[in-house]
């Protein structure tokens, strides 16, 4: 599932009117969305409800752990954490992240049950680099972030390699990560513009509809080359020949 992604401008959880104003959110997109059974109030530790200080009182925190059902919208509220929170068939969720970082956002991009993503930092350093790759809206402005993307060449590159492999996979099965690789060397070596791994994780994501781990995965190949280092696999035969295929699709 395609998930709709926000996310408020602050941090360091020092603006009370921010927290509520999220979940003000939340019960919006709920009433607007008849899909939506939860929202899911995501902590990185059943230890961080200091996020909810000055909203609930400790005894109602209690029982969103355990989730309690609201009137209007008709959905669920619950608390959940990095290690309590997983995929649950037949629901359809917001989630409301509090301090977490793009590694944890991204993770919640490939849970199935997730529908929308609002996300409060605790550090804006820790999520800028989600927001600067994915298309996320800021919740107060409702401006889109604008994302940088690939040349020409590469985009065709990677929208050749999506149709190749499998991709509720990834490039986890030998073929499709032999052919990822090979596609990589082949840009690294002969694209005339820098090949920025971030830059490709995006457009993987946000236009050929990869999940975030496996487009993580492809990225990484992209950051060892940068970085002077190498991988194993991917032929390095007829890698300009392959190029130049690339280079004719994109003068049609």
């Amino acid at each position: 599932m395609m998930c709709n992604k926000y996310f408020f401008d602050t941090e360091a959880n020092n603006d009370i009117n921010i927290r509520i104003k999220a979940i003000e959110f939340a019960i919006s997109l709920a009433k607007k969305d008849a899909t939506i059974s939860r929202i899911v109030l995501y902590l990185t530790s059943k230890n961080s409800t200091g996020w909810f200080r000055n909203i609930f009182d400790n005894s109602f925190i209690k029982k969103l752990f355990k989730g309690y059902q609201l009137k209007e919208p008709k959905v669920l509220i619950k608390i959940e954490t990095l290690i309590t929170y997983k995929r649950s068939p037949g629901c359809s969720d917001v989630v409301i992240a509090f301090g977490t970082r793009t590694k944890e956002l991204c993770e919640l991009e490939d849970i199935h049950s997730v529908k929308y993503i609002i996300s409060i930092p605790w550090l804006k350093s820790e999520t800028n680099e989600w927001i600067q790759s994915r298309n996320v809206i800021n919740a107060e402005t409702n401006k889109k972030n604008s994302i940088r993307l690939p040349s020409l060449i590469v985009r065709i590159a990677l929208e050749q390699l999506t149709t190749i492999i499998n991709l509720s996979t990834g490039i986890t099965h030998p073929m499709d990560n032999e052919a990822a690789k090979k596609y990589i060397r082949a840009l690294y070596r002969y694209e005339k513009e820098p090949l920025e791994g971030l830059v490709v994780e995006a457009y993987l994501v946000n236009n050929l509809n990869w999940k975030a781990q496996d487009a993580r995965q492809v990225r990484d190949l992209v950051d060892r080359l940068n970085n002077g280092k190498n991988f194993q696999g991917g032929s390095t035969t007829s890698l300009c020949s392959l190029y130049r295929r690339w280079e004719e699709l994109a003068s049609e």
